[in-house]
């Protein structure tokens, strides 16, 4: 599952939770979410870290 498979299933699980009442799981999946949103930032300041460094020194990304 990628990452928006994963916000996606999140979100719907929290809607559910949410028409439940069940205010644990409501919690537990905001949680959730807010770690990989988290992740996913700093994913990506690392990435524009990466493209800074090497636009100093004219090397190029190493791309998996």
């Amino acid at each position: 599952m990628n990452h928006n498979e994963k916000h996606k299933a999140l979100i719907a699980y929290l809607k559910m939770k949410v028409e439940e009442g069940d205010w644990h799981g409501v919690s537990d999946a905001a949680n959730d979410l807010r770690v990989m949103e988290a992740h996913q930032a700093a994913a990506f300041a690392a990435t524009q870290a990466q493209i800074l460094r090497g636009m100093e020194d004219g090397s190029t990304i190493d791309r998996p």
